[in-house]
């Protein structure tokens, strides 16, 4: 009987000895979950962060292969609209006389002089 009863011990033994292992890992598995969840999260807002930034890069203007800044295209009216300089002599009656007094003015010496002392000062 105490044979039977010292066999039956050290299978206990033999037995809580096989659940350490179990355990520890369970244990390890426990304590790195809420690393795990942290690391989720941050992927989720990373993978978000990048959406956001790939919808605006759509909006900028890009570059074609050739290197060539593609713009986007412009509206039928703002071609059609006049320029400013346009608008502007429309009420003057006598625009080309204007134009060749004002590159006159812009041509003098007094007006180079005062653009060298503005970019001077």
């Amino acid at each position: 009987m105490t044979s039977l009863l010292r066999g039956e011990r050290a299978q206990d033994r033999d037995d809580e000895g096989g659940l350490a292992l179990p355990q520890e890992e369970l244990d390890t598995e426990t304590e790195s979950e809420p690393g795990i969840w942290s690391l989720k999260h941050k992927t989720e807002t990373l993978a978000h962060e990048i959406e956001e930034e790939e919808e605006k890069a759509t909006e900028l203007p890009q570059l074609d292969r050739c290197s060539v800044l593609s713009l986007p295209g412009l509206s039928q009216h703002s071609l059609k609209a006049p320029t400013l300089q346009k608008e502007v002599l429309m009420p003057i009656p006598n625009q080309n006389v204007l134009l060749k007094d004002l590159d006159v003015l812009h041509n003098s010496s007094q007006m180079k002089n005062l653009s060298v002392f503005i970019e001077g000062a």
